[in-house]
């Protein structure tokens, strides 16, 4: 669809969006039993993504794998790599959500391929995300 020129997104017939970026297109989506839309990604392929998101990428999926293994009875709610900068959240750390019944707690991991300054600084942002992963809960609170 990219190479044929202008897409254009619909729904039930009626025009929602033109398609037009060169390198990707970035969609928000809403799931249910969530309250946070998540983000759907379109990438060209001959785009290079940088190697430090790869290696985080991968990271963060090594690290799914084996909280899911280790934790079998709790549910990984979130885990990314994404920043999101209003809340000071660096992309270099995976942060996330793990909750087993009542008990949640935040997740952040540091990859191996960062260096010592990732890991220094990883306190400071452990307690951003564990302070913004708390707020949520509270308000969240009598949903749970």
């Amino acid at each position: 669809m990219a190479a044929s020129g202008a897409t254009e997104v619909r729904e039930d017939g009626e025009w929602l969006a033109e398609l037009a970026s060169q390198d990707h297109i970035v969609l928000e989506v809403q799931r249910f039993g969530r309250t946070r839309p998540g983000r759907l990604e379109f990438l060209r392929t001959e785009s290079q993504r940088p190697a430090g998101r790869v290696s985080r990428e991968q990271f963060r999926a090594r690290l799914h794998h084996v909280l899911a293994e280790r934790f079998p009875d709790a549910t990984i709610d979130s885990l990314t790599t994404f920043p999101h900068l209003e809340h000071s959240f660096s992309g270099v750390y995976v942060r996330g959500r793990m909750r087993e019944g009542a008990t949640v707690w935040a997740l952040l991991a540091v990859p191996p391929e960062e260096g010592a300054t990732a890991v220094e600084r990883a306190l400071s942002f452990g307690i951003l995300w564990l302070n913004w992963v708390r707020t949520r809960n509270e308000r969240r609170g009598s949903r749970d």
